[in-house]
């Protein structure tokens, strides 16, 4: 149990670095935490590995839809490591609280009560972990009472 859950953790970690390393190098510079990297000293930073990389001819749901759903994986897994105790429902239900605010996000946005892009592929990089997730709990505990 204990390989498993370090197992997790780094891979909670990768999944939480990629995202952001796609976001932070492919995203336009207008938005908010390029703003917000300018008032705390990190733009040159940013500008530096920026300009090592390029996400040009990429396609948009990498750099707009994956980094939301490598985040929503890192949660996943960070959570299923730290509720590891607790009863699988409650570790089901505790885990799916991000994926849920990212598909209701995007459903609020296509009915224009939040503001934003619906974008189908952003729905699929949220739910799609989730899934996999319950996916597996059941498999695992199908084959434990067999």
């Amino acid at each position: 149990m204990r390989q498993y859950k370090q197992m997790c953790l780094t891979a909670s970690a990768l999944a939480l670095i990629a995202g952001g390393m796609i976001y932070i190098l492919g995203r336009p510079r207008t938005l908010l935490l390029f703003w917000v990297a300018d008032h705390i000293g990190l733009r040159g930073t940013f500008d530096v590995l920026r300009a090592l990389s390029s996400f040009e001819g990429w396609p948009e749901w990498v750099v707009y839809s994956l980094p939301g759903g490598l985040w929503s994986l890192s949660y996943l897994l960070l959570t299923d490591v730290l509720a590891s105790r607790l009863p699988i429902p409650i570790r089901v239900s505790l885990a799916g609280v991000i994926p849920m605010v990212g598909v209701l996000s995007e459903l609020f946005q296509k009915a224009g009560l939040l503001p934003g892009t619906y974008d189908l592929a952003d729905l699929f990089f949220y739910l799609s972990p989730y899934l996999i997730y319950l996916s597996i709990h059941f498999l695992y505990q199908t084959y434990k009472k067999t």
